[in-house]
């Protein structure tokens, strides 16, 4: 199996506010695709024109690669190689920050492929389960100018 083509697409709210602490507004939805036409899907919480900027990035030099040009031809059911790839090809790109929050979309597209080509769910591929049931947890940034705005959004 081959990566094929990556694409990314940025999602925003129709009336999304730069003045607000709120994540909840954009997302990049990462989708890479194979060969033998599996897609996997993969996000990640960080400015998306930026993050879509890291992926499609042309490669400069050895040290100063694209994401998206160190992907294409690649196996992807080896997500663990692909991520030291890209890891140490992008290391003039920046490793923190944007880069390698675009890493970690593309790594969940590839675990998205690796789970889809054995028909398991990934954390089965990870490993057993840890526990039968989780306490679902969400934490966003507050809205508003005072204690009581905050706390009512």
């Amino acid at each position: 199996m081959k990566i094929t083509g990556i694409d990314c697409h940025v999602m925003l709210v129709p009336d999304l506010n730069t003045g607000a602490t709120s994540s909840a507004q954009d997302d990049i939805i990462v989708f890479v695709h194979t060969d033998e036409g599996i897609t996997g899907v993969g996000e990640t919480d960080v400015n998306p024109w930026a993050a879509k900027a890291c992926i499609e990035a042309h490669s400069t030099h050895t040290m100063g690669l694209g994401l998206k040009d160190m992907l294409l031809g690649e196996n992807p059911l080896e997500p663990e190689r692909i991520l030291e790839k890209l890891y140490t090809g992008s290391a003039m790109n920046g490793r923190r920050g944007a880069v390698v929050c675009a890493m970690g979309a593309i790594d969940i597209a590839l675990w998205d492929i690796r789970g889809k080509a054995a028909g398991k769910p990934c954390w089965e591929l990870l490993g057993a389960k840890a526990k039968d049931h989780i306490t679902p947890y969400a934490s966003l940034q507050p809205m508003g100018h005072c204690f009581e705005e905050y706390r009512d959004s």
